[in-house]
């Protein structure tokens, strides 16, 4: 599947915005290879609720990471263990630090130079 095809309709056939591809492509902005190593999979995307959620498999965290978009133009962003209870949640995240701010929950550990 060609990504660039994905997020060539960011509005919804009723003319809204469609949130959770936006969501999507403002994580993967942040470096598709971060997002890659989290073995990011099972991409749901809810309009309703204006969110994406996906499973990782992190150095530091396995389980589901959810993105809200909220009533501020910040993201809420969850971090679920598979049996479906919130280890953590993040709020008032800007998109340019939003594959950062997951990175460092999931992924990252002390060896890291960067």
């Amino acid at each position: 599947m060609n990504e660039d095809k994905e997020f060539e309709n960011l509005y919804m056939p009723d003319g809204d915005l469609n949130y959770p591809l936006i969501i999507k492509q403002q994580l993967f902005a942040g470096g598709k290879m971060t997002v890659w190593s989290w073995g990011s999979h099972n991409y749901v995307l809810n309009q309703e609720e204006r969110s994406l959620m996906f499973d990782v498999d992190g150095n530091n965290f396995t389980g589901a990471v959810k993105i809200t978009l909220c009533w501020d133009d910040l993201y809420m962003i969850q971090f679920i263990y598979p049996d479906g209870t919130v280890k953590d949640v993040i709020k008032g995240v800007y998109c340019d630090i939003l594959t950062a701010v997951i990175d460092e929950y999931v992924e990252k550990i002390p060896q890291y130079k960067r």
